[in-house]
Formats: C-alpha cells, sequence, structure tokens
C-alpha cells in the first residue's frame, strides 16, 4: 500500500491516477485528511496505514506569497517534510520526496547536477532547501526527485500562468528542458 500525500494537487491527482491505472492499493491524502505540518497527525497516519512506501506531493507552492508569508512554506516544506521524514523512519518505510529547482540560485550556464551546491534565492526555495536537508539527516530510507517544472491536468500550472502564454506551450517540447540533480548525503 502506498501512501500519496498532497492528493488534490497536480502532481498528488497524477500519482494517483498512475497508481489506480496500475491496480496499486493506495490511500490518496488530501491536505484537509493529513496536513503534514501536523506531526502528530502524520505520525499516526503512517502507523496506522502501514504503508509499504510513501510518496510526498505535498508543498506550498505559491513561489510570491511565501515572500509575505515564509512562515507558511517553511511550516509544509520543511517542517512537513520532516514530520514525514521522522514517521516514516520510525517505521522503516522508504519517503519519496518531490524538491524543486528553486533551491538554486538559477545562475548557472549548464544545468545543475549532483555536484552542484544549493544557493536559494528566495523564501520558497530556502523553505524547500530546509525540507531536503531535514529529510537526509532524518532517515537513510528516502528517494528525492528534484524537477524545474510541473505540467498537466489540473487548476494551474505554470505553462497556464506563464507570462509567456502561447509561444511557450507551442515551444514546450524542445526549448524546456530539465536535468534532474539528485541529493547528495548532507553532512
Amino acid at each position: 500500500m502506498v501512501i500519496v500525500t498532497g492528493a488534490n494537487g497536480q502532481l498528488g491527482n497524477a500519482v494517483k491516477n498512475l497508481l489506480i491505472r496500475q491496480g496499486r492499493k493506495h490511500s490518496a491524502l488530501t491536505h484537509k485528511e493529513l496536513d503534514i505540518g501536523n506531526f502528530e497527525a502524520v505520525r499516526q497516519a503512517v502507523k496506522n496505514l502501514k504503508p509499504e512506501l510513501v510518496i510526498n506531493c505535498a508543498a506550498y507552492n505559491d513561489v510570491d506569497t511565501a515572500e509575505s508569508h515564509p512562515n507558511d512554506a517553511i511550516r509544509v516544506n520543511g517542517l512537513g517534510v520532516r514530520n514525514l521524514a521522522i514517521a516514516c523512519g520510525e517505521q522503516k518505510i522508504p519517503l519519496v520526496h518531490v524538491g524543486t529547482d528553486y533551491v538554486f540560485d538559477g545562475d548557472a550556464s549548464k544545468p545543475y547536477t549532483i555536484a552542484d551546491e544549493p544557493g536559494p534565492i528566495n523564501a520558497y526555495g530556502k523553505s524547500k532547501l530546509l525540507g531536503e536537508k531535514l529529510l537526509a539527516s532524518l532517515t537513510d530510507r528516502f528517494y528525492l526527485v528534484r524537477t524545474s517544472w510541473v505540467f498537466g491536468e489540473g487548476k494551474t500550472n505554470f505553462l497556464k500562468s506563464s507570462s509567456a502564454g502561447p509561444p511557450l506551450r507551442k515551444s514546450c517540447g524542445s526549448s524546456i528542458t530539465s536535468s534532474p540533480a539528485p541529493l547528495r548525503r548532507w553532512t
């Protein structure tokens, strides 16, 4: 059985639908069903549901609002990840966490790699980096997937909200690229 957090979000919904198509038993939890910022709620959910894997798709991803409400971003992207890492660690369950390229400053002239040092320049990126560091320090059973862009079915995504509009949509296949940057063990 797989727990999916943030199941009402764009990524969580896509993961849930994939598990359904694969016939995998899962519990897709929305923010109302599981606030990952609440440690005891997370601990109880993981303990009671007894998953073999947890996929964290929950995130505070309003980059602009995070600047004026950094504690809200930290509560979800930092402390929420910590809560999942502790609860999964206690039960010896692997945790898949979805990170972001916002942990970097964006000044690289080539795609980021595992050797590149994070250096976030905004509150959102700092909150996500905090989550990554807490994750790596609290459990050794994790996978971190850093992505640059999430788009697909759903209410809002960067393609729909981009000021670039239709030309960006048309150029997606050829000019928007991503390079995975796995997390190395933080010391």
